[in-house]
C-alpha cells in the first residue's frame, strides 16, 4: 500500500502521508510485483536533522545505517545495524 493510501485509510497521520515529518523523508513500497515483501525507510533531509538512516522490510526489524538502504540492503544481515543491538 503505497504511502499516501496508508494515510487515508487512517494508518499513519496525514503529514507522515506527505512524506516528511520531523526533519526526516519517509518512503513505504511494495518489492516490485509481490504482495508479501516491502520496504519503509527513513532517512534525513540535511545533516542538521540527522545522520542515520532507517529501513524496516517485512521481517519487521528496524535497521539503522549511515546511508540509504534499498531493499536488498536492507534485508543482508550484514548491512546496518538493527535497532536495539
Amino acid at each position: 500500500m503505497p504511502r499516501s493510501n496508508l494515510g487515508s485509510a487512517g494508518m499513519i497521520d496525514t503529514t507522515l502521508a506527505a512524506g516528511t515529518k520531523s526533519g526526516f523523508t519517509f518512503t513505504a513500497a511494495a518489492n516490485g510485483t509481490t504482495t508479501t515483501q516491502f520496504l519503509a525507510t527513513a532517512g534525513p533531509q540535511s545533516t542538521s536533522t540527522g545522520t542515520n538512516y532507517y529501513c524496516s522490510s517485512e521481517s519487521g526489524v528496524i535497521k539503522r545505517g549511515s546511508t540509504t538502504f534499498t531493499y536488498t540492503t536492507c534485508t543482508d544481515t550484514t548491512t546496518g545495524a538493527p535497532i536495539g543491538n
